[in-house]
């Protein structure tokens, strides 16, 4: 979508979804985009969103990973991970550029939300590396805009509050959660910690 004010002169910013699995288009209805939907009322309303990207610049919507949203996904045994949605983006953003030569040269920033705080870095550092690589075929990166990003692997992170919320309420004996905060603190992999999970069925 192009910018409200001068369009022709304005950066490109590629707004990616959080989630993981949630559509960019989300940012567009209901957090950056031109208008808001206002609250409080039965009917849809909308009003103009005084925080929205596009006074800033062009805003185009990037779904991912391959398969979320609008994006397609052909392959049955496509392995989803931060990496290959890092290399998938880095494709995507390429293929358009090639289409819409015009944004080329045009500065690019990368804007998310949520888990894009791990997408983005991902995607950033595929482009700076392919532009050491391909120096006369550059993406104009700028810089990167993440608000409130996920920036821990989420798996453990959600681990670690379960156990914490599980240890404070005294649901686990008292040899299992000093087993639990020594080892699994540190070494969630470790045997010591695997068998105090096993042992209370977690």
């Amino acid at each position: 979508m192009e910018s409200i004010t001068d369009p022709e002169n304005k950066p490109l910013i590629i707004q990616f979804g959080g989630g993981p699995g949630c559509s960019s288009l989300a940012g567009l209805i209901s957090g950056v985009g031109p208008y808001v939907k206002l609250w409080g009322s039965d009917k849809i309303e909308l009003t103009e969103n005084q925080y929205s990207l596009h006074k800033l610049g062009n805003v185009l919507y990037l779904d991912i990973p391959a398969g979320v949203g609008y994006s397609t996904l052909h392959d049955d045994n496509y392995q989803w991970s931060d990496t290959n949605t890092g290399l998938d983006s880095y494709e995507t953003i390429k293929t358009w550029l090639n289409a819409f030569q015009n944004y080329k040269a045009r500065e690019i920033w990368f804007s998310g939300v949520s888990y894009s705080g791990m997408y983005i870095p991902c995607v950033a550092e595929v482009v700076v590396n392919k532009n050491k690589q391909f120096p006369d075929d550059k993406i104009n990166l700028k810089g990167i805009m993440i608000g409130n990003g996920v920036l821990v692997n989420e798996d453990e992170f959600i681990f670690k509050l379960n156990r914490e919320y599980l240890i404070k309420r005294n649901f686990f004996d008292l040899i299992t959660q000093n087993v639990m905060k020594v080892s699994c603190t540190k070494y969630p992999n470790s045997a010591s910690c695997q068998r105090a999970l096993e042992r209370e069925k977690i």
